[in-house]
């Protein structure tokens, strides 16, 4: 009988997605796993649509695209949640390491076009934590490649108008990766100093040295 659902299961999730697509039933079934009486069912049909997706080879930007992210304008908690599950399982099927960061960054077009929506879905409650762990693996993102400050400013493509530039969150997050910078290099510029002192201290009180003096 288990086997019997599973393949029951199989043949709905196909029809399903050709008729409603698959954005929509995705969506729809975040939903559904929040109603304690369809949990289950919407649980089994996630894991075998993320299966299907896993099975016909498809990367975390086919994902973004079938799930129409781009087209809808925003981040949305729900299709977010799919995209996310998606990553983590053809990661660790394929030992591969999309990022959801990388995804939304090249589905988006570009870090200017990424921003403004990160500081969007920061309004909505259901986005504020999200929102913030992207923003700040943009940030690290930036520092593990060095990026230098002009070439961010350059990247974000501020708008010709002042009030949309300082709207858009892109002066925020450039201010935070100004921050940061001068954070690093206060901090770099401090163990370069307790360095110099160690070594001048050992140099002073070294065993060598008062044997060289005598």
């Amino acid at each position: 009988n288990r086997n019997k659902d599973q393949e029951n299961q199989l043949s709905l999730i196909g029809p399903l997605s050709a008729k409603y697509g698959d954005d929509t039933v995705a969506t729809m079934l975040v939903d559904l796993k929040k109603n304690p009486e369809l949990a289950k069912l919407a649980k089994q049909l996630q894991d075998q649509q993320l299966t299907d997706w896993l099975k016909n080879g498809k990367s975390g930007g086919d994902i973004f695209s079938l799930l129409k992210l781009k087209d809808d304008g925003n981040i949305g908690s729900q299709k977010l949640q799919v995209l996310e599950d998606y990553l983590t399982i053809v990661n660790t099927k394929k030992s591969t390491d999309e990022t959801l960061l990388n995804v939304l960054t090249k589905g988006f077009g570009g870090e200017s076009n990424l921003v403004p929506l990160l500081a969007k879905a920061g309004i909505d409650p259901l986005m504020v934590d999200k929102s913030k762990k992207l923003e700040a693996a943009l940030l690290t993102k930036w520092r593990d490649d060095n990026v230098p400050r002009l070439t961010v400013w350059v990247r974000l493509k501020f708008d010709d108008n002042l009030d949309e530039a300082l709207s858009s969150g892109k002066m925020g997050i450039f201010s935070s990766m100004y921050l940061r910078t001068i954070q690093t290099t206060r901090y770099q510029r401090s163990r370069k100093s307790l360095r110099n002192m160690e070594n001048l201290r050992w140099q002073k009180h070294s065993p060598l040295r008062r044997t060289t003096s005598s």
